[in-house]
């Protein structure tokens, strides 16, 4: 969980920001969204648990993910933003376009939201192979 983070305003002035002060909801923050903060760094809280039960719980997650997301695929993730009061992976899925291609990519069957590279060789930059 996040305890604190830490920002410079664009002025040079330094602010720690309390959970609550960052200001969370899905996918966003309304401390980020000011626009006027750049994020240095955070503290984080983490609970202590048994070793074997943290790599159950982390195959459990990978497996659920696994299952309904393409992660072994050379996807830019999550795709299309999320409209007020509707899903993005719904409108594409409504629309037809689960599984098609288009170009070099084409929609994942498994998650619609996610645009998969059928391409090789066309990725370059560090770290990159494909």
């Amino acid at each position: 969980m996040l305890v604190e983070a830490y920002a410079v305003t664009r002025a040079g002035e330094p602010l720690t920001l309390s959970n609550a002060e960052m200001g969370f909801s899905y996918r966003k923050s309304a401390a980020a969204a000011r626009g006027d903060l750049i994020f240095t760094g955070a503290l984080f809280q983490g609970t202590p648990d048994d070793p074997a039960a943290i790599t159950v719980r982390m195959d459990e997650i990978t497996a659920r993910r696994e299952a309904s997301q393409p992660i072994r695929a050379k996807t830019g993730g999550s795709t299309f933003k999320n409209l007020a009061g509707d899903s993005a992976w719904r409108l594409v899925d409504a629309s037809g376009w689960r599984a098609k291609p288009y170009g070099g990519a084409m929609f994942s069957d498994k998650h619609a939201n996610f645009l998969i590279n059928n391409r090789r060789g066309h990725c370059r930059g560090p770290g990159r192979s494909w």
